[in-house]
């Protein structure tokens, strides 16, 4: 693996933190104010958005923190968008899961990674995180 790749795997895993550290902020707010059930979770796991339907993760392909760090590098050197986003999207079982979306608006190489942005976004307000069946991920 060469030096890009291993800065991008970094990068992921700081981008892990603050997603989770958020994640964390916005379930004690939501649980605080009543609006949401009190969320724990011990591990984070990832599935890209068009594998999700409704509030069931079954079928789609759920993946480790360690498992997504490569296609997280791939999605970035590709380049074909200048976005990414990580949506704290819900708990299954001791996971949060978060479902990765991104664009598609340029053609390979249209984007140069250090200028491809992840963004944060998670739960609706007022709804808290989706609950997912149980599921083993």
């Amino acid at each position: 693996m060469n030096d890009r790749s291993e800065d991008l795997k970094a990068r992921f895993l700081r981008e892990v933190e603050q997603a989770e550290e958020w994640a964390r902020h916005q379930a004690a707010d939501h649980a605080e104010k009543n609006e949401a059930p009190a969320v724990s979770w011990s591990r984070v796991v990832f599935v890209e958005e068009p594998e999700v339907e409704g509030d069931s993760l079954e079928g789609a392909n759920v993946r480790s923190v360690e498992d997504y760090a490569d296609r997280f590098v791939q999605l970035v050197q590709e380049g074909r968008s200048d976005w990414i986003n990580f949506n704290t999207d819900g708990v299954c079982g001791d996971a949060l899961v978060i479902v990765v979306e991104h664009g598609w608006s340029y053609e390979p190489g249209g984007c140069a990674p250090e200028h491809v942005q992840v963004m944060l976004c998670g739960p609706k307000c007022m709804t808290g995180f989706t609950r997912y069946p149980p599921l083993t991920v």
